[in-house]
């Protein structure tokens, strides 16, 4: 039992000397900076106030094993409060760590000043490294009722260079990226309108609010009573007038509105000749009876402005440029500049939203063309923040989910065209009638055109999009006719590269009662509703398709590559179980290409068999439903594969020697390389150790294989610091420590000495020195030929013991004679 304890003790001490190392000097002078990478990931969680969630911490990519690493994450201590902290690899238990194959893990964390410090070392001696993609450890947060809606940030905490340390088993510190993670604190009451292929809220967002007898196309109600009125902001607007109409794109945004008519702005008594200012911001004002005429547009051209009601959000007013050329054809155009995007994200995250929806409405139904315009600063802003982007007019709406946003690289752009003349709807009808999926669909006839067609230009192509077309006024079906008229309406497509299509949507809502049809595509075309009577459903259903395969990770032996590719359907058919196969070959081009057996997973660990070879990922898309079976696509193959030299290692490092003043202390120790490159001088340093705080201290100077205790060693314990190193191959190992020696005890003075005279018999004389040492209790038992006779030299504590011996001695005849001095 005492020997585990020691054991346990020791074992301590050594992490401790582990963390003090990264505190206050990490590594060693010798530990060099690699060209080695290694990317860590902090994970995103949303939850709500009161929920305890994990937020893993993860290696996602790495060039070689990790040995050893220290790191302090930082949070917000108002809004997270830690319940635990959880090793993935490793043990945080004391009593096995020793042996643990995995290493030892060890953690605190502040929940005053709000950081958390996680350490972990391979305890045997670098046999077991962290190597591929996997979790480091978790952490426990619970989000305190106090904390504020919207992101909390969690990042590495860069006060010094300790915060955040990697090494490899070559004593290297490897070049650490880290992506900062954060919890999202949204609002559990939320109520976020209808989903559409992954995104939220399509129409109107309606969160926690009563929203009663009234119309809100495409205003945000949020948190408010709104009893027979439109009202945004968390403002009543009871026993009010709103004339049973209808506030189509307004914000009203904490006002009192009582009694007066706001259609988007009021024109009660007035002139207001020509223009329309529907969904114009009425903020803050008291509208009591009067008339808010916004404008006087008396039936003229409105150049370079005009308060269309464009807004994001609801909230953000949108500034809009409008033409109307010579020949009577309107113009819309808005940039959505950074400054918006950044007013709409920090709101979004105030109530847990995830989409920026920007509203451009149209009550005159007149405009020709909607010039939608994204710098990729406003694009990028929307990606890093998990956004989603909807732009939503009278006649389309276009919802681009996140991944898309992140996988943009440009400005982007949207041209949208309604397609609002009779003659021109006739031509596209013409058009269908005689394309051959049309005909095999309801044989060329009883085809209506529904709604306006919309054609759609952009410079985002091969992006997941979901596109929704409004059903027309008056065309509104119940849950029960819902499925009767789905399989009757089609959309027709025209794609700008020549194709055309048919494909089957969702029927969702697209704003405040009224329905629309949704459905997905990754390049811009003409888009046409179509409502066929005698539709013998024989509409082809697309097989799946898989875009973007790649081969993700470095291709170094016993390193996880991982396989990663964009799944699609055109007929939003879910993916099932897609089949995966890896190949190994010659060279780049693909050269002798041969499926690995066995590797029919997403992602394949690199053996030996790998070495020199070059690797690719295939992946056959599977649908749950419709056409099953996609077409095989295989991607680049990645290589050559290689395999890391070895470091050396050093394991059973000891201190052996007498553990008192002036005795001579030897380190001991077992240099192995796996590849047998030939043993370098080593690297070695003495420490002194206190064996109350385990604080260790370097002997300066001390550099060698020995080391002989002096005065300064009392009361102190001793170990020491070897770096191996190897002549060829990797030349520096990992830094390990030795075990601590007991505590130093200082040398006794002898002040009696005993000398026994002439013995000619060697072995007779060694005998003799023995029983000295052994059965006297002599010190410093010297043996020494003088001519041709032995004498024997030893201490004791006085003369008076030295006397006492030699008597004995003498008295047994084992000596003839003595000398005491």
């Amino acid at each position: 039992m005492k020997k585990v304890i020691r054991k346990t003790i020791y074992y301590i001490a050594t992490i401790i000397f582990f963390l003090a190392s990264v505190t206050f000097n990490p590594l060693s002078s010798k530990a060099s900076v690699g060209q080695e990478n290694t990317s860590i990931l902090i994970g995103n969680v949303e939850g709500v106030r009161g929920q305890i969630i994990d937020i893993p911490v993860t290696v996602q990519q790495q060039t070689a094993g990790i040995s050893s690493y220290g790191m302090k994450v930082g949070f917000d201590p108002n809004a997270l409060e830690v319940v635990s902290i959880t090793p993935s690899h490793g043990s945080a238990d004391e009593t096995n760590c020793p042996d643990n194959r995995d290493g030892c893990f060890v953690s605190n964390y502040n929940n005053n000043d709000g950081w958390i410090t996680a350490a972990w070392v391979d305890t045997l001696g670098g046999d077991h490294p962290i190597i591929g993609e996997k979790s480091l450890y978790s952490i426990k947060f619970k989000i305190k009722s106090s904390s504020l809606y919207g992101e909390t940030p969690l990042k590495i905490i860069n006060a010094n260079s300790s915060d955040l340390i990697f090494t490899d088993s070559s004593n290297q510190i490897i070049e650490t990226k880290v992506t900062d993670g954060k919890i999202t604190v949204i609002n559990d009451s939320s109520s976020n309108g209808s989903s559409n292929n992954g995104s939220s809220d399509n129409g109107s967002s309606n969160n926690g609010s009563s929203n009663n007898g009234s119309s809100d196309n495409g205003s945000s109600n949020n948190g408010s009573s709104d009893n027979g009125s439109s009202n945004n902001g968390g403002s009543s607007d009871n026993g009010s007038s709103n004339n049973g109409s209808s506030d189509n794109g307004s914000s009203n945004n904490g006002s009192s509105n009582n009694g007066s008519s706001n259609n988007g702005s009021s024109n009660n008594g007035s002139s207001n000749n020509g223009s329309s200012d529907n969904g114009s911001s009425n903020n803050g004002s008291s509208d009591n009876g009067s008339s808010n005429n916004g404008s006087s547009n008396n039936g003229s051209s409105n150049n370079n402005s005009s308060d269309t009601g464009s807004n994001i959000d609801g909230q953000i007013s949108l500034p809009l440029n409008r033409t109307t050329d010579q020949n009577g054809k309107v113009t819309d155009e808005v940039n959505i500049t950074h400054d918006l995007i950044q007013e709409s994200v920090q709101k979004l995250k105030q109530v847990g939203g995830n989409t920026s929806r920007i509203f451009l409405p149209d009550k005159q139904d007149n405009v020709s063309v909607i010039k939608v315009n994204i710098p990729k600063n406003s694009v990028d802003t929307l990606g890093v923040n998990n956004m989603n982007l909807e732009i939503s007019t009278e006649s389309a709406k276009i919802t681009i989910p996140n991944k898309s946003l992140v996988d943009s690289q440009d400005d982007l752009y949207f041209r949208i065209m309604p397609v609002r003349k009779e003659d021109e709807k006739q031509v596209i009808k013409d058009r269908a009638l005689n394309e051959k999926i049309v005909k095999e669909v309801v044989g060329g006839k009883d085809v209506k055109v529904l709604g306006i067609p919309m054609n759609i230009e952009t410079n985002m192509e091969n992006h997941p999009v979901t596109i929704t077309l409004p059903l027309p006024n008056g065309l509104q079906v119940s849950e029960k006719e819902k499925v009767d008229m789905l399989n009757h309406l089609v959309i027709y497509i025209e794609h700008h590269d020549g194709t055309k299509e048919i494909v089957k949507g969702n029927m969702i809502e697209y704003a405040n009662g009224k329905q629309g049809i949704a459905f997905n595509i990754n390049k811009f075309s003409t888009f046409t509703m179509l409502y066929m009577q005698n539709m013998n459903n024989n509409i082809p259903n697309k097989a799946p398709t898989a875009d973007k395969v790649r081969v993700i990770g470095n291709t170094i032996v016993n390193t996880t590559l991982n396989g990663q590719y964009i799944y699609r359907d055109q007929n939003n058919d879910q993916q099932g179980h897609s089949i995966y196969r890896w190949y190994r070959a010659s060279d780049a081009k693909g050269t002798d290409k041969k499926v690995i057996l066995g590797a029919t997973k997403s992602s394949y660990k690199l053996t030996l068999a790998d070495q020199g070879k070059f690797i690719s990922f295939e992946v056959e898309p599977i649908a749950k439903t419709g056409e099953i079976k996609g077409s095989r696509v295989m991607s680049a193959f990645v290589g050559p594969v290689i395999t890391m030299n070895a470091a050396p290692i050093i394991k059973n490092a000891k201190v052996i020697g007498n553990t008192i003043e002036n005795a001579t202390l030897k380190a001991y120790y077992v240099y192995q390389d796996t590849e047998g490159d030939l043993k370098g001088a080593p690297i070695i340093k003495w420490y002194r150790v206190d064996p109350k705080t385990y604080v260790k201290k370097l002997i300066s100077n001390e550099t060698k294989s020995s080391y002989v205790l002096t005065k300064k060693d009392i009361g102190k314990s001793i170990l020491y610091e070897i770096t191996p190193t190897a002549k060829t191959g990797t030349k520096f190992g990992k830094t390990v420590f030795s075990l601590p020696t007991t505590v130093i005890k200082a040398a006794v003075k002898y002040s009696g000495h005993l000398k026994l005279g002439a013995i000619k018999n060697k072995s007779y004389v060694n005998k003799l020195a023995l029983a000295i040492k052994n059965n006297y209790k002599g010190a410093n038992v010297i043996v020494k030929k003088e001519g041709s006779i032995y004498r024997i030299y030893a201490d004791f504590i006085d003369k008076k013991q030295a006397e006492q011996v030699g008597k004995e001695m003498k008295k047994r005849n084992l000596i003839v004679n003595y000398y005491v001095y």
